[in-house]
């Protein structure tokens, strides 16, 4: 996955600006976003560095959507950040997920999109999400959280030292850049109906927080995020998975000491994307693999019944 601060100026241009016709998303009467990043900080002689992060955008207009609209965003991210767990929009003032959006998705056509149509920015990174429930509602007031987590190998230092050879988050954040258009499903392309772009380096407040503020923001929006593509996503399941998000592997472990004989992961469009059957065990370790990071629902079944779906997040 391209690293999170390249993504991240990626993620002003979506708000800068091309005079098109406002459709899809967000509305281009934005005139102020204001940007509170809240951070985790550890320290490694000489210096205190960042590990988790969330990029938190407020002031942000809708525009008044039915549901059905496929919205694209795109971020640039540098070489510090090599994880985005999720993107999101929240209700503003809360980790309450929008209803009116399902979770962004990383999606590889996107990001070449956005390559193809705005070239010169060292790489997109491309999500895209549909409109569902109800739509979007002009007057709902919002935020988008970007959730990140740090590189163990390119580490960004909590603020500018004479000991520190890194680059700090003080510097990194103000170059954040946003874009944001119209996704045509049909031919996996941008619609240039609602093509914004724009840096965040208006108003931004830095705050630390610690490991259970993180913990909180993660539970609250990936439990309770739309999802697209997975009609039933079952309240009570019958394993458990740890660590999760993961890195390298997950371990499941069944309740009730039931046998999983199958194993299935779903991405958020409801695709399966792996498989494994001729199971016997009712303690399962699951490798990454080649599963790029985001979010994904693993289903488990026994020989009599489906155990349950739960989220999963590789970072």
């Amino acid at each position: 996955m391209k690293n999170l601060l390249f993504r991240i100026s990626i993620l002003g241009i979506f708000l800068m600006g091309y005079g098109k016709q406002s459709q899809a998303c967000i509305s281009d009467t934005i005139t102020t976003i204001t940007v509170t990043v809240n951070y985790e900080s550890f320290f490694l002689s000489p210096c205190t560095y960042t590990s988790n992060i969330e990029i938190r955008l407020s002031n942000l207009s809708l525009m008044t959507e039915s549901p059905g609209k496929v919205c694209a965003c795109a971020f640039a991210f540098g070489n510090f950040y090599d994880s985005v767990i999720f993107i999101a929009f929240v209700d503003s003032g809360t980790n309450n997920p929008y209803q009116g959006f399902a979770m962004f998705n990383e999606e590889l056509a996107s990001s070449t999109a956005w390559d193809n149509d705005q070239p010169g920015f060292g790489g997109w990174a491309g999500y895209i999400a549909s409109v569902v429930n109800l739509g979007l509602v002009a007057t709902d007031p919002v935020e988008m959280v970007i959730r990140a987590a740090a590189s163990a190998s390119n580490l960004l230092a909590y603020q500018d030292s004479l000991n520190c050879v890194t680059p700090a988050i003080y510097d990194v954040v103000p170059q954040t850049s946003i874009a944001t258009d119209e996704w045509v499903s049909l031919t996996s392309s941008l619609g240039n109906t609602h093509q914004k772009v724009r840096g965040l380096t208006t108003v931004m407040s830095y705050q630390i927080q610690n490991t259970s503020c993180f913990a909180g923001l993660d539970s609250a929006i990936l439990n309770n995020i739309p999802v697209v593509g997975i009609e039933t996503i079952e309240e009570q399941v019958g394993f458990s998975v740890v660590p999760n998000p993961f890195s390298h592997e997950i371990m499941v472990t069944t309740g009730n000491r039931q046998s999983i004989i199958l194993y299935r992961i779903y991405d958020l469009g409801g695709n399966l994307v792996r498989s494994e059957d001729g199971l016997n065990a009712e303690t399962l370790v699951i490798d990454r693999g080649n599963l790029s990071g985001g979010m994904y629902f693993l289903e488990l079944l026994s020989e009599k019944a489906v155990l349950g779906r739960q989220k999963i997040v590789v970072q």
